[in-house]
């Protein structure tokens, strides 16, 4: 298969499983595009495989619309590697911060754009003024 076949087929079906994921959880491509700060012409041209999103942005409209990049990433483009439990540090399942991710992912799965934006700002601001805290208990 030439490379620009290849690119074609991977690019139709990345944007074949975010179209999916967009339209289960029933968002327009103008919210998802909001959403993740880009316009809605270029989530179009995402969902009919015209281009393929940098990995940064893959990864920004995977998580909008609760999914792992492995979850819309085509199976045939991933290679299959086993990870042993000792190059993981003996862990053999999710990591704690995962975990927590995926509770988060939860808590907004049924959220419009807007209410995700404003969930965000919160945690940002929340996280901001712990860390002021903990400067301050720090300094003589």
């Amino acid at each position: 298969m030439a490379i620009d076949d290849e690119f074609h087929r991977l690019a139709r079906a990345l944007g074949s499983a975010l179209s999916d994921g967009r339209r289960r959880r029933g968002w327009t491509q103008e919210e998802l595009a909001e959403l993740c700060e880009v316009t809605p012409g270029y989530i179009a041209r995402l969902e009919r495989g015209e281009r393929l999103p940098s990995p940064l942005l893959l990864d920004t409209v995977a998580r909008s619309l609760g999914l792992q990049v492995a979850e819309v990433w085509p199976r045939a483009a991933v290679p299959t590697a086993k990870v042993s439990a000792s190059s993981h540090g003996g862990l053999r399942g999710p990591s704690d911060r995962d975990t927590a991710i995926a509770r988060l992912v939860k808590v907004v799965e049924g959220l419009t754009p807007s209410e995700i934006r404003q969930v965000a700002t919160t945690v940002q601001r929340l996280l901001r003024a712990g860390t002021r805290r903990k400067d301050r208990a720090g300094k003589p």
